[in-house]
Order: structure tokens, then C-alpha cells, then sequence
């Protein structure tokens, strides 16, 4: 019994083991994390295999990287652990993990050989490749929408009306603007930050906080009508919004989204599904 308990904490510790890590800021673009996944694919054909479970909206590929070991069982007929990553869009540190967990359970060692002899790991490191794309462009702009379009204010068109890089820093950044009619004080700690005025403390917001831009489209409103369309973290069934155009019209509509409910479905040894993102779950 202890030697059982003893694999399956290293199991579960191995992405606490991730985060101690020193952290890098080299993140990698989709194109640099696809290489490197088929880098490791040519190296390693024994432990990992490549799955291309679908496409985004915008055509990329969807990959889950299959890490398991020779053992009694079949990889696909073992308990098996589901780590997706950066669904959201602009974790790019979610990405990094990912990669760097099955980095380290390539490693040649008693222990790894050991676990993946007994257990799966199916590792998808970019589940929104057509968002994971936006801080690497010019100007940087954190997004979580993919590839399809959306008209946001109804007006008949879409993404007419979005960011402005204004001082050419190369980033999209978020600026206050004094506005009697707006929600945001500055903290009295620390004023560079603004917090949410509360009415029910006899508090009025003297800013309001927007997305750097124009009124490209001369109607009144700022940044409105941007790039980046539906976004697969908000299409699942759980906590679904309905009525929003970022969410779709339906739960599994999109094609991320689908990809992977249909992917964890088809394979019913999976015991655990971690997620990495900005609320690890």
C-alpha cells in the first residue's frame, strides 16, 4: 500500500514540482511549441505519440501528446491523467508548464519508467491556438478568442472597432480616463491602481478603465468591436452564459471546445483532468 501511495503522490506533485521551477519569460509561439513537440516525438517514439484531435477556427491543429511507457497494459486501456493547457487563450505560462511536464516525464529514469509503465498521460499544451498567438503579434494584445468573427455591437459589422496601440509601445495596454459617470477610485495605498468604487460606502468613481484605442468607427464607444471572436473557455455546458456572443450559441459549438469534449469521452480510463490556466483546476 505505501509503495501505491507513494506513485501516485509523485503523479499529482509532479505539476507543484513545475511551478518551483525557475520561471522563464522565453514564452514560445504555436509554431515554436509544435516543433518542439514533434522534436520530441522523433526522439522519444517509444513513450510519446502525436494525436491531432481537430482544428481551430482558424485551422490550426489541436495536438495531445500521449506519454506512456511499455507495460502490462495497453497505453489507451491504463488509468490515465488529461492535462490541458491555456484554453483561455494568453496563458502562455500554462503552455510552458505543459511542455515542461512532458519534458520531465521523458526523462530516462527508474521512477519515470516505472510510472509510465502503469499510468497515461494525455498532454495538450495549446487548446486555443488562435488566441495563444496574440502576445506574440505587433502590438501585443492579450486575447481569448479564436479565429471566428463576431459583431459585438450589432451594428452589421465585425471587429471594426478595436485596440489602438496610441504610444506605439508595441502593446495593448489598459488606460484610466477621468469620467464623472465612471466606477473606479484610485487605491489609497497605492494610487497607479484603480478599485471598484463602492456605493454602499458613499464612494463615486472618478475613472474609468479601457482598453488602449480609438473610436475607430465614430460611434461613441471604445474598443467595442476588437479582434479575437468566441472564446473556447466559456463554451463548455458547466456555468454556461447564455445570450453572450463570446460564448456561442450553443455549449460544444466551437470547434477547440468540441475537439476535446469529444477527445475525454472517447477514452473513459482518464481518471483525472487538470487543467493550467489563470485558475488551475
Amino acid at each position: 500500500m505505501r509503495n501505491r501511495l507513494t506513485r501516485w503522490m509523485f503523479l499529482f506533485t509532479l505539476p507543484g514540482v513545475l511551478l518551483a521551477q525557475e520561471a522563464s519569460s522565453d514564452y514560445r509561439d504555436f509554431d515554436a511549441v509544435q516543433q518542439q513537440l514533434d522534436s520530441w516525438a522523433r526522439e522519444h517514439p517509444q513513450r510519446l505519440e502525436l494525436e491531432n484531435i481537430g482544428s481551430s477556427a482558424g485551422g490550426e491543429e489541436i495536438l495531445v501528446a500521449r506519454v506512456a511507457g511499455k507495460g502490462a497494459t495497453e497505453p489507451d486501456e491504463r488509468p490515465a491523467v488529461f492535462v490541458g493547457a491555456n484554453i483561455v487563450g494568453y496563458h502562455n505560462a500554462g503552455t510552458e508548464a505543459a511542455l515542461h511536464l512532458i519534458e520531465t516525464l521523458l526523462g530516462e529514469s527508474e521512477e519515470n519508467t516505472k510510472l509510465l509503465g502503469e499510468k497515461t498521460f494525455y498532454i495538450a499544451p495549446v487548446l486555443n491556438p488562435d488566441a495563444h498567438g496574440g502576445l506574440f503579434a505587433t502590438p501585443k494584445h492579450r486575447l481569448s478568442g479564436n479565429d471566428t468573427k463576431i459583431d459585438r455591437d450589432v451594428d452589421g459589422l465585425s471587429q471594426e472597432d478595436g485596440p489602438n496601440d496610441i504610444n506605439r509601445d508595441g502593446r495593448i495596454t489598459w488606460i484610466r480616463m477621468p469620467d464623472p459617470q465612471g466606477d473606479m477610485l484610485p487605491d489609497p495605498d497605492e494610487p497607479r491602481v484603480l478599485v471598484k468604487a463602492d456605493p454602499m460606502k458613499g464612494q463615486r468613481g472618478e475613472y474609468k478603465l479601457v482598453m488602449e484605442g480609438h473610436d475607430d468607427d465614430g460611434d461613441g464607444q471604445l474598443n467595442e468591436d476588437g479582434p479575437g471572436g468566441m472564446e473556447p473557455a466559456r463554451n463548455f455546458a458547466h456555468a454556461y452564459e447564455f445570450n453572450k456572443p463570446e460564448t456561442g450559441p450553443w455549449p460544444g459549438y466551437l470547434p477547440e471546445s468540441k475537439a476535446l469534449m469529444d477527445f475525454l469521452l472517447a477514452r473513459r480510463t482518464v481518471a483525472v483532468a487538470v487543467g493550467y490556466g489563470p485558475a488551475n483546476h
